[in-house]
């Protein structure tokens, strides 16, 4: 789970388009085919690019030092995808139609004037696959267990054998989009959920019913209810309309959004002996 963090994510991304933009100068990947130059071939290669005072090597450096800096690519919004459904969002969401319907925006909404241009580059949509080792798959299916009483053989753990509190699904997609350009967060999140809004058309929803099993859950006791009837209605409908292409609620920003600088940035760190003495210390040294 450490690796797939959205920081980490970012960083990685950041890492690959800082070798990419050094490959021209300093030929890496060349490197691989010559055992003796790949023997030397580690992570000090981020320090020889920011020693280096090559103009060739210029925006690489930009990236790492935004690394540094803590400047990094922003991720703008996510969603889980349901594991059925990841080919269909794969063609569907892609950083050229997010660029598209930017651009598309932007003739009713006009960027600033201040904004850099933003190519289809600069925006990452970024599938990331969560599952336990097999995909959909659950891999206790696949294992076989001994018993103390029986050390000679061995079989399959049958339902009722082990814990009943176990995932519903095996497997999942975790759709990240990010940008390259701090200034277009909110609008790149409104191009990405343009497009969500264009799948929720009835040829991708009947698509998405056909290929997604309807859950079942074991009948329960209902819980008590601790609202009035109107408000359960309420939140009731809300469930309902929800649909596999819904926005994420807990994300969304205004189109005009862009994050805060980094308190980091321009080499401005936080310097631990500017800061105010407390009182408790002061008294102390006192």
């Amino acid at each position: 789970m450490i690796y797939n963090h959205k920081a980490a994510k970012a960083i990685e991304y950041m890492i690959i388009d800082a070798l990419l933009a050094a490959e021209p100068h300093m030929h890496i990947a060349e490197r691989v085919f010559d055992p003796e130059k790949f023997v030397h071939l580690n992570d000090s290669i981020k320090d020889e690019i920011e020693r280096s005072t090559n103009p060739e090597l210029t925006k690489s450096r930009a990236i790492l030092r935004r690394i540094t800096d803590r400047d990094l690519y922003k991720m703008v919004d996510y969603k889980v995808i349901d594991w059925p459904l990841r080919h269909l969002f794969r063609k569907r969401v892609t950083s050229k139609r997010i660029v598209e319907e930017v651009r598309r925006k932007a003739l009713s909404d006009p960027i600033p004037d201040n904004f850099p241009e933003l190519e289809e580059d600069d925006v990452i949509v970024d599938h990331c696959i969560m599952h336990y080792g097999m995909k959909e798959e659950n891999p206790l299916k696949y294992v076989k267990f001994y018993s103390k009483r029986d050390p000679k053989s061995c079989r399959n753990a049958e339902k009722g054998d082990y814990s009943n509190l176990q995932p519903e699904c095996f497997a999942e997609i975790l759709l990240r989009i990010y940008t390259k350009k701090p200034e277009y967060w909110g609008r790149v999140q409104a191009g990405y959920r343009q497009i969500l809004d264009s799948m929720n058309s009835t040829a991708d929803i009947a698509a998405a019913e056909a290929i997604t099993p309807p859950a079942t859950e074991p009948p329960s006791t209902p819980p008590a209810r601790t609202g009035s009837f109107t408000e359960l209605g309420s939140s009731a409908t809300t469930r309902a309309s929800a649909t596999p292409f819904s926005n994420n609620s807990f994300t969304t920003v205004s189109p005009d959004f862009a994050p805060p600088r980094s308190p980091t940035r321009g080499g401005k760190k936080r310097n631990r002996d500017n800061r105010s003495e407390s009182p408790t210390r002061k008294r102390n040294r006192l």
